[in-house]
């Protein structure tokens, strides 16, 4: 009698641990939305001009669809009134991910002399290729929210990275990945 007792229980304890292998494995206990991989189907680049449109007044500057940390988004940027907005777009979903205002100052020379006596143009090149390893192929300067940053385009092997560089500190503060084959405004 002991070893149908155990024969069931074993049995019990196989069909659970099954069980609870394929709730997993089919993703049914996740709760976190996820971005689609490269080969789902994504909304439309015109989707999400629209999905931006309708959280922020103002006119598209710059739509396109590129990797931060590695992860497919939309980036939409409207600028109105001397600020800016940037909201990155879920592709799968639609969903708003999150949005950054960014009041745009217009540079001096005065800004860009007193800076590059801390940081010159060269040095900005430098520690953009030490995080992404290519050809530097445009280097702009200016000045957001009281900061100067050095954005640097660094094109490798993927396509276009834009790093942007703390002018004062010379801290990389962002990587974005545009990808050849990827639409854009």
């Amino acid at each position: 009698m002991s070893k149908t007792i155990e024969k069931i229980i074993v049995g019990v304890l196989v069909i659970f641990i099954f069980g609870i292998g394929s709730f997993v494995i089919a993703g049914l206990g996740d709760s976190q939305p996820k971005v689609m991989s490269s080969d789902a189907q994504y909304i439309s680049l015109e989707q999400a001009k629209t999905i931006a449109l309708s959280t922020t007044e103002g006119v598209i500057t710059e739509a396109v669809l590129e990797k931060k940390n590695g992860v497919s988004v939309y980036t939409i940027e409207i600028t109105k009134d001397n600020q800016e907005t940037e909201i990155t777009i879920n592709p799968a979903d639609g969903s708003v991910l999150s949005t950054e205002t960014d009041t745009e100052e217009e540079i001096t020379r005065e800004d860009i002399n007193s800076i590059q006596k801390t940081m010159t143009e060269s040095k900005a090149g430098e520690i953009a290729l030490s995080r992404v390893p290519g050809t530097v192929i445009n280097i702009d300067i200016e000045k957001e929210n009281g900061k100067i940053l050095y954005n640097v385009e660094v094109r490798d092997g993927n396509g276009i990275a834009e790093i942007e560089i703390d002018a004062e500190t010379g801290a990389v503060l962002e990587v974005e990945r545009e990808d050849d084959d990827e639409e854009d405004e």
